[in-house]
């Protein structure tokens, strides 16, 4: 599968080709959306990658260039090969969105020799195809290969480190070696690629990441400590690696002179400098063209701080090639609280236009890294009133930053350093935090964090709801307008305020802190209006008394959960008085000021019925609903309805038999329920049934461990025994996966 704006490419084990177009206006229906067949291909599909209005599709035997204006097709190249190969474009703008939509038309046709093929195109995107023996082509948007690359003279370089970076001030240097003895093997071809900085291509296989630099014909570099990789994805500079057994690993890839200058940001000094120490030859080279590096001579003083003599003793060659390096390209340095720079030196990484961040994975590449954690490289935005940078800010602030930036793309990854904030301070100096981290935030990157913030206050209270007994006034109403924020949706409510039929199925998060602090509000009129979910909680009542005084907003916000806490206390005039109201509701007015409003997630017709079964039986049910029968739409109370009628008179306990209707029986099964049905009632009028006396069944001891019912019962016919003798109804074991629940609890 491969998305392309609003399109999503589909390509299956048959060779077909198919494309759904997806709006944002989709909701329900998102899976509804039709798909059209774009091409019927040779073999099953390997690859598909997407630049402009071109796709490229990589076969087992071929590979495909499509013109999606044009609705044409063509083949790269005339030599077939047999594998998985894949193929991709390369080129710096391919992450670009689409400039315009182009509308899906039907099936591509494919193209004469020599017929126009292309649209114009200004940049210089490359195509790639993989080949068999290690090999790439380059090929043109006219379908011809320019260039067969071939890599595998440079197979015989060792694997690279893994430089394994800890989120801790103390963090020292750990180096993961490679498996030297598992070198790449002769049979090695090219699966899937893709394009990496614009001057790689990435591939794998079980055992490891490859990645070549097809100018130069050459393998730059290779890692095997991933192995039993399944599949990887690329997004920006992260790659995210697939692994057998539900493992998930991230990588990301930066230069030397960004994790250098992210380990000093970060006041990890002693790290900062074993990567000097690790890597001198490269930094050596880089000290001559860098604009920057030379701020790493501030290690100097930092490692008298940190009583780090040794390491700086150990350090002081590079020491001094740094400080020449500072004389030449820097102004002066200020040491208060931290580092300020003169100079506006961007810290930002070259391959990308964002902030660049230091992961605690390092991959080490021949002087380039790659790393999957996230701490903070300042840019160039953080500067003083004087125009100075200034890399030191508080340690709190810093470790936040790192959190929020991770949860932008990781929403559930919690960093430890972050962790250990939240939970050691105080609930008021946590708010005071959150307030100086929104406006560094707002300075640094013009963005608001103060949804993020509350997000956070929340996870924290979730943890211990009695915080919000022992806080002010003030700081409840933080809570409070965080969770209202982190909740409200439009359209639940009328506007009278009375909840529509739909409130209750957007469930929220924090349900449970939600009621908590229903308690502890003043307007809880408002409150509900806000978090009209709530009501789940707000009609959980305890006499009769007040069921009919709050029956209009029962009945409206239709939830079954609710109307089942009260059937038991509900007698046959009380449901003649819902019955009114639920028939008002259904004919779309609101049941507090009549105005007319949205039903959709009102119960339906049966439902409502099933209800009252349950709380005054099927006769005085049908009774009542014969009476207003008028109001009913033919065929709105179904089969599951009538059914559940004629089950529930067969049964001792009314309750067992329509849970029973809604635990077993389903979709798959429910012609066989009705053929029992129809047997039972069969047997009843012709007398042939001995266990039927007065519309009663006289049922063994024996029940069914997965209704509750007995066993033989003339409605539910066949019976069936496990292995170990436990007796079930046939179709409670079958709907069951012909699992014995108790053979499972013994063992």
């Amino acid at each position: 599968m491969k998305w392309h704006g609003n399109d999503l490419y589909c390509g299956d084990d048959v060779g077909k080709v198919s494309v759904v177009a997806i709006t944002s206006l989709l909701t329900k229906t998102i899976f509804q959306t039709p798909s059209t067949i774009l091409m019927h291909l040779d073999s099953s599909i390997t690859q598909i990658d997407t630049y402009k209005s071109y796709l490229l599709i990589s076969t087992k035997t071929r590979t495909y260039l499509c013109n999606t204006e044009k609705e044409q097709f063509k083949q790269i190249g005339k030599k077939l090969r047999d594998g998985n190969f894949g193929a991709c474009f390369s080129n710096d703008k391919i992450i670009q969105p689409l400039e315009s939509y182009h509308p899906v038309g039907g099936g591509y046709k494919t193209i004469k020799e020599g017929e126009d093929f292309s649209s114009p195109l200004s940049d210089t995107t490359k195509i790639f195809c993989a080949r068999p023996g290690s090999r790439l082509w380059e090929a043109n948007f006219e379908g011809s290969v320019l260039v067969t690359y071939q890599f595998r003279h440079s197979f015989d370089q060792e694997p690279s480190d893994i430089v394994v970076i800890e989120d801790s001030p103390n963090a020292t240097l750990h180096i993961n070696k490679p498996n030297l003895e598992r070198l790449i093997s002769k049979k090695f071809n090219f699966g899937k690629i893709y394009p990496v900085f614009e001057k790689f291509i990435l591939t794998h296989d079980a055992s490891g990441l490859y990645f070549f630099e097809p100018e130069k014909s050459k393998l730059q570099f290779w890692s095997n400590t991933f192995t039993n990789i399944v599949d990887i994805r690329i997004i920006d500079s992260y790659i995210y690696i697939w692994r057998k057994g539900l493992q998930m690993n991230i990588v990301s890839l930066q230069s030397l002179e960004n994790l250098l200058i992210a380990t000093l940001v970060n006041r990890q000094y002693y790290l900062c400098s074993e990567l000097c120490l690790y890597y001198s030859d490269d930094l050596s080279a880089l000290m001559e063209k860098s604009e920057k590096i030379h701020v790493l001579a501030v290690l100097k003083t930092k490692l008298v701080e940190i009583e780090a003599r040794d390491m700086l003793n150990r350090l002081q060659p590079i020491m001094d090639i740094l400080e020449g390096c500072y004389k030449k390209q820097s102004s002066g340095i200020k040491l208060e609280n931290g580092i300020v720079i003169e100079n506006q030196y961007s810290f930002e990484s070259s391959e990308s236009n964002s902030s660049s961040y230091l992961p605690e994975t390092v991959l080490t590449f021949n002087g380039e890294h790659f790393d999957d954690s996230q701490k903070l490289i300042k840019s160039s935005k953080d500067t003083n009133e004087n125009g100075n940078i200034n890399i030191g800010v508080d340690n709190n602030i810093m470790a936040l930053y790192r959190q929020y930036v991770l949860n932008k793309t990781h929403k559930n990854v919690e960093l430890t350093g972050t962790c250990k904030i939240l939970t050691s301070l105080s609930f008021d100096n946590l708010l005071s935090h959150f307030k100086q981290f929104i406006e560094f935030v707002k300075e640094k990157d013009d963005d608001d964090a103060t949804f993020w913030c509350q997000e956070q206050i929340l996870k924290q209270i979730d943890k211990d709801h009695s915080i919000i007994d022992n806080i002010n006034t003030n700081s409840l109403q933080y809570v409070i307008d965080s969770l209202v924020a982190s909740t409200k949706r439009e359209n639940l409510i009328c506007l009278c305020n009375f909840p529509l039929p739909k409130a209750h199925t957007k469930k929220i998060d924090h349900y449970k802190l939600a009621c908590k602090l229903f308690d502890h509000v003043d307007n809880k009129n408002e409150y509900l209006s806000n978090i009209p979910y709530l009501y789940k909680y707000k009609l959980k009542v305890n006499s009769l008394h007040e069921v009919m005084l709050n029956l209009p907003v029962i009945t409206q916000f239709s939830d079954k959960e609710v109307f089942k806490e009260f059937t038991g206390m509900l007698t046959y005039d009380a449901w003649d008085e819902i019955i009114k109201l639920f028939v008002k509701l259904k004919k779309g007015y609101c049941l507090n000021c009549g105005n007319n409003i949205d039903i959709d997630d009102a119960l339906t017709w049966s439902e409502f019925g099933l209800l009252m079964v349950e709380s005054i039986g099927s006769k005085n049910a049908v009774r009542l609903l014969k009476h207003y029968s008028r109001f009913i739409p033919g065929g709105h109370l179904d089969a599951r309805f009538y059914q559940s009628c004629i089950f529930t008179t067969t049964c001792n306990d009314q309750r067992l038999a329509l849970n029973f209707m809604e635990k077993v029986v389903n979709s798959e099964n429910s012609i066989e329920f009705g053929e029992m049905i129809g047997r039972f009632i069969q047997k009843r009028y012709l007398g042939n049934d001995l266990e039927v006396c007065n519309g009663k069944i006289n049922f063994p001891t024996e029940t069914c461990p997965v209704c509750d019912l007995p066993v033989n019962t003339s409605v539910l016919g066949e019976t069936k025994k496990c292995d170990n003798g436990h007796s079930y109804h046939s179709i409670c074991y079958t709907t069951n996966s012909t699992i014995c629940n108790i053979c499972i609890m013994n063992t």
